[in-house]
């Protein structure tokens, strides 16, 4: 498909999915044009590498040249470029068959799972980047060691974050498939769960003859799954013996995690994390396993490990001023939200101040007991408005949902307000020994930025720099 076409048009340009594939058929020889509703860091950066990227949607946007168009799950029908794309007869694909050419034509790796894939998938990345096997890259958050979101390798291998909200995984040839997890997630999509169980079996069933799939065993959901699993499967576990690896003697302290390995009845020794939380030494053993398989030394993943310092918005420390700690994180999901909260325990005796926007009105309302549940580690809870993502209001859901259902489970100190007086009502609670926690995957993380402005003009030494916030310098 690629071949054919060197002037490609991508309708949506700005999305952490569609950035980064524009990104890499940019660096490959490609013209790269698109479209999106407001500019953000990922259009500055392909706009400085040459792609011509217009802000708002117009059927004037596609350039006359344009042989392909790439769109997103995101982008509607009615959008006017697609309008345009249609009535001139252009080839528009989603964003899933690029993905797809890209990895089945390489050595695949692909990391998918209802949680943790953007932190596997960029341990994965990192991994065999300094293994010397110079992958491609393509992931769903922004990484530091990448400089953005993805890479252009020259080697044969390829490495991506796999997405199953809209199924289109299921498009994917891996030669190894990493499956964290399975979770009541995306079920706007899926008509239930066991059409969800179906699709990652799909996945799995896709895997190239002679592949392997990694995946835990810890999580029941997919054991249902790998009954008559065609392929080689390697599992890890937190804690069962049976598992191929697993580790021993965790201890966690603020950022930092220990632990041993045991991985096919051998001692591994000692490896070290420095992003926080079970889950992600959970993470990390899928990506030992992963090392193990491609004959790379412990030592340099051992290394590796220790040198991932995480993604933005993933535990994401934005300042530590005066004593108050502002973090920002993605977790979106009742599983994330406990997972997130159970971090700030590695820093004890602080009071732990949670900002929550949901996001989307289904998944409000298929999860809203779960909601009520995952909140209960926090001293204080702020709520605000339903994040849409696109999606039309659904009749009586609306963040007084979760309100009621965390009053219902015994949250003591919650509040319900409109996300523009938060900053005016943090203001008057703060002190020193805080971490605020603001979560979601919609655009609640502009306030960390706000939180943090409002810290600093309080006449706070901006260039207070704690261990905290060191982390993510």
């Amino acid at each position: 498909m690629l071949e054919r076409h060197k002037n490609i048009h991508f309708i949506g340009i700005g999305g952490i999915g569609m950035s980064s594939i524009a990104a890499i058929l940019l660096e490959r020889g490609f013209n790269i044009s698109g479209s999106d509703v407001k500019p953000n860091r990922l259009i500055e950066a392909i706009s400085r590498k040459g792609a011509s990227v217009c802000i708002g949607h117009s059927p004037l946007n596609i350039p006359g040249r344009t042989g392909l168009v790439v769109y997103s799950t995101s982008i509607s029908p009615d959008n006017p470029e697609m309008v345009a794309v249609r009535q001139r007869g252009i080839r528009a694909v989603h964003r899933s068959d690029i993905v797809s050419e890209i990895i089945n034509a390489s050595r695949g790796v692909a990391v998918t799972g209802a949680h943790g894939k953007t932190t596997t998938t960029a341990l994965s990345s990192l991994l065999l980047t300094m293994a010397g096997l110079d992958p491609t890259v393509i992931v769903g958050g922004e990484l530091d060691f990448l400089g953005g979101n993805w890479r252009n390798g020259k080697g044969n291998y390829a490495v991506c974050e796999a997405d199953e909200s809209d199924g289109t995984f299921k498009k994917l040839r891996p030669a190894i498939a990493i499956l964290t997890n399975i979770d009541h997630e995306h079920m706007e999509h899926y008509k239930d769960f066991e059409d969800l169980l179906a699709a990652n079996r799909a996945f799995i069933d896709n895997i190239k003859k002679g592949g392997l799939l990694i995946t835990s065993y810890d999580d029941e959901n997919i054991k249902k799954i790998l009954k008559g699993c065609r392929e080689r499967c390697l599992k890890y576990s937190l804690q069962d013996k049976k598992a191929d690896i697993y580790p021993e003697q965790i201890t966690m302290k603020g950022f930092e995690s220990s632990f041993k390995v045991i991985a096919c009845g051998k001692d591994l020794g000692l490896f070290k994390l420095n992003i926080p939380g079970r889950h992600n030494i959970q993470n990390s053993l899928a990506v030992i396993l992963l090392g193990l398989e491609l004959g790379i030394d412990a030592g340099i993943i051992r290394d590796s490990l220790s040198r991932y310092r995480g993604a933005l918005r993933r535990f994401e420390v934005k300042a530590d001023i005066g004593g108050i700690t502002v973090i920002e994180d993605y977790a979106h999901h009742p599983t994330e939200i406990r997972a997130t909260i159970s971090c700030c325990k590695n820093w004890p005796g602080r009071r732990i101040i949670g900002i929550f926007q949901p996001h989307r009105y289904t998944r409000t309302s298929l999860l809203k007991e779960e909601f009520g549940k995952c909140f209960l580690g926090l001293d204080e809870l702020i709520l605000t408005d339903i994040y849409s993502a696109s999606e039309k209001p659904l009749k009586g859901v609306t963040a007084a949902l979760i309100y009621d259902e965390a009053v219902k489970n015994g949250q003591k100190k919650i509040r319900l307000l409109a996300k523009e007086k938060i900053l005016s009502y943090l203001s008057g609670i703060l002190k020193k020994g805080d971490m605020v926690i603001v979560m979601g995957a919609g655009d609640i993380g502009e306030l960390s930025y706000e939180i943090v402005k409002w810290l600093k003009d309080k006449g706070q030494d901006p260039l207070q720099r704690t261990v905290v916030q060191a982390h993510n310098i």
